[in-house]
């Protein structure tokens, strides 16, 4: 079995972490490197998605072309560049955005994998083929966790791996894999609650209250912050290996 297959360490540690979110979370919550800024294209694109919902979103050319350069600031081109011409196709294929409709109304907090997990494979697989490598997930999380923040977390092989104690993520999601995934980055997400997510996801330090309420980030987000809190808190008692 893939040792990404194997998901015990993540429930483990899925009940530890949602019981001290505040704790895990709290040190990054004081580091301004973590959250968007008004500087950069990431912020641009959630407040875009936003302000105008993902479709209108992703069938404008500058927001794509601003998506594309978050993906730089994120460094998923790393191993591969992402093509932008597949990334314009796929994002604004039919059938894709009837998936990101049906996904926008869905939230970490309240993903039901016997009824999400199928919209959520769809999401997935429709942007294969964006990188010029055979390694897609990473990139495709990214690129989702911009378009719907409230549902998507972005994996990588730091936060994500060290979490659930993998050496390496699958190169391209499948549906079972996506839904036992984000049945416990749910989990996480309910027993915090959306609220306290919104909360957490406000940057924490002086700012004028409307620029802080438009540089949240979303539910998913705020959970990869969490599990990389989690990841750091080797010396807190409540951790578990």
């Amino acid at each position: 079995m893939p040792r990404w297959a194997d998901l015990s360490t993540g429930r483990r540690r899925a009940g530890v972490l949602a019981g001290n979110f505040d704790a895990a979370i709290a040190p990054l919550r004081e580091r301004p490197s973590w959250w968007p800024n008004t500087r950069q294209y990431s912020a641009r694109v959630v407040l875009r998605v936003r302000e105008v919902g993902v479709e209108r979103a992703v069938t404008d050319r500058a927001v794509r072309g601003w998506l594309l350069r978050a993906l730089n600031e994120w460094r998923a081109g790393r191993g591969g560049a992402i093509d932008p011409s597949r990334l314009s196709r796929r994002l604004t294929a039919p059938t894709y955005l009837e998936a990101l409709r049906s996904a926008e109304t869905i939230t970490l907090a309240r993903f039901d994998p016997d009824v999400d997990a199928g919209v959520l494979a769809e999401l997935f697989d429709g942007l294969v083929g964006i990188k010029r490598s055979e390694a897609q997930v990473v990139a495709i999380s990214k690129t989702l966790c911009h378009l719907l923040p409230e549902l998507i977390a972005p994996f990588d092989g730091v936060i994500t791996c060290g979490f659930f104690d993998w050496n390496a993520l699958p190169k391209v999601a499948d549906q079972g894999w996506l839904a036992d995934v984000y049945a416990v980055l749910g989990g996480i997400a309910r027993k915090v609650g959306a609220r306290r997510l919104e909360r957490l996801g406000t940057p924490a330090w002086p700012l004028d209250p409307a620029v802080g309420a438009a540089l949240r980030i979303g539910q998913g987000r705020v959970v990869d912050l969490g599990l990389e809190g989690y990841r750091r808190a080797r010396d807190e008692p409540w951790y578990v290996p």
